[in-house]
């Protein structure tokens, strides 16, 4: 029943684990971006938009099968990156459960809103664009967080 859905998951290690909204327009823009900075470092990332495909009438089976190879991705990769943009629950939940296993967890959050002060405390490093992405993915291919810098910007 589950056949097909999903794409065969090995138990594989990854770079980074991608938490991401694809729900707008400038949400998969921005996925894009990510994966092809990514790509430029040739680093293996997870993207569940690419992994499976839900159906609107999903079974409980289906659902609860989702959530275990998100976990199972997360749990496996070596850092996290989190797109803020339109305050993705899933993705914030995504976060939510990197930050528990103790992954390192990148927020990407180009916005002129305040940035969520929970968020600020749980990062590694808070990108404000792609070029503060490029950098702090480099460093986190080099599992190098040491240089973390000051987030400048309101809080809520």
């Amino acid at each position: 029943m589950l056949e097909g859905l999903f794409k065969k998951q090995e138990q594989m290690k990854y770079d980074c684990y991608i938490a991401s909204g694809w729900f707008s327009k400038t949400q998969l823009l921005e996925l894009e971006m990510i994966k092809r900075i990514l790509t430029e470092q040739n680093a293996k990332f997870y993207s569940p938009k690419d992994e499976y495909t839900i159906p609107a009438d999903a079974t409980p089976d289906i659902i609860q099968k989702c959530v275990d190879d998100n976990m199972a991705a997360i749990e496996s990769s070596r850092f996290v990156i989190v797109n803020t943009r339109g305050k993705d629950v899933g993705s914030i939940w995504e976060s939510c459960y990197a930050y528990f296993k103790k992954k390192p967890i990148i927020f990407y959050f180009n916005s002129k809103k305040p940035f969520n002060i929970m968020l600020l405390a749980t990062a590694a490093y808070v990108c404000k664009g792609a070029r503060e992405l490029r950098t702090a993915v480099e460093r986190a291919m080099k599992d190098d967080y040491s240089g973390k810098e000051v987030f400048i910007g309101k809080i809520e």
